[in-house]
């Protein structure tokens, strides 16, 4: 039998969206798909099972939008999870679409807007959107951030949209979305490559780097006894490749150089990239 979720290291474990409470770990469901987000997954049986391992596991929000596969992932969780829990929350995302390339595109036109809130009621079997994002494309948006809002915030008086939310925004847009209407949530992708994410803002933030030579471990009584001289053999076979750390994480290894009068390091290998995504 499954277990539930472990207690959080840290208080809070739940966090509110407006007047809904959820667990603070959600699911995002944009992996359902097949590869590159787009298609059947490749073990449908599989798929299923993870969203009632989800359940399972006390987790009560989950993440989706219609344009994930498209029309994959609501499917999927339509027919495995429904009829709901009655404590699961679904959020959703709109504002973009997916295209025969598999490439990502704006769709984000008020009555764009509406075609997709009216795809995801039905996919989800909702009478009513628990949270929606209003993903923003910047600077490919066809239509202004705040026609986009005014759309969705139609659809919320509508009914058809409990709770907004916003993703893949900077600080202007939320400010100005606070302005015209409560905001529960925001999503952004928080990678160094996440071009458009809000991620960009830490680029000028300084880290340290750190070159390790070698290690060895030694009984205290033998540190002790050491003395001003004297050679320390490390764990490190000499012309092994070095240790290149970043704020304590592993980056990649090289060789000691020197640059001038002082030492440096000559990149070989790079073991920990950062990657983004879309969502």
């Amino acid at each position: 039998m499954t277990q539930p979720l472990p207690a959080f290291a840290h208080p809070p474990s739940t966090i509110r969206l407006g007047d809904l409470e959820v667990v603070r770990l959600g699911y995002g469901a944009m992996r359902l798909p097949g590869p590159e987000v787009w298609g059947e997954p490749e073990d449908p049986a599989r798929a299923r099972d993870v969203l009632r391992r989800v359940i399972a596991l006390g987790i009560n929000l989950i993440d989706s939008a219609w344009f994930y596969g498209p029309h994959v992932s609501n499917r999927l969780i339509a027919e495995t999870l429904y009829p709901y829990p009655r404590d699961l929350v679904i959020a959703s995302k709109l504002g973009g679409k997916r295209l025969p390339d598999k490439g990502w595109a704006p769709f984000c036109r008020p009555d764009e807007l509406r075609t997709g809130c009216e795809t995801d009621l039905r996919e989800l079997r909702r009478e009513v959107l628990d949270v929606v994002h209003l993903r923003f494309m910047g600077k490919a948006s066809p239509v202004p951030f705040a026609e986009s809002l005014d759309a969705m915030i139609d659809l919320k008086k509508e009914g058809k949209i409990r709770h907004l939310a916003l993703s893949n925004v900077g600080p202007g847009e939320l400010e100005f979305a606070l302005t015209r209407t409560p905001i529960v949530s925001v999503q952004n992708l928080y990678s160094v490559s996440g071009g458009a994410g809000a991620m960009h803002l830490l680029r000028d933030v300084q880290v340290e780097i750190t070159l390790e030579i070698g290690r060895r471990r030694m009984r205290i009584a033998d540190v002790l006894k050491l003395s001003t001289g004297q050679t320390l053999e490390l764990a490190k076979a000499a012309g092994e490749p070095l240790d290149i750390f970043v704020n304590g994480k592993l980056l990649g290894r090289g060789e000691a150089v020197v640059v001038g009068d002082r030492y440096g390091v000559r990149i070989t290998e790079i073991v920990a990239p950062v990657g983004g995504d879309h969502s």
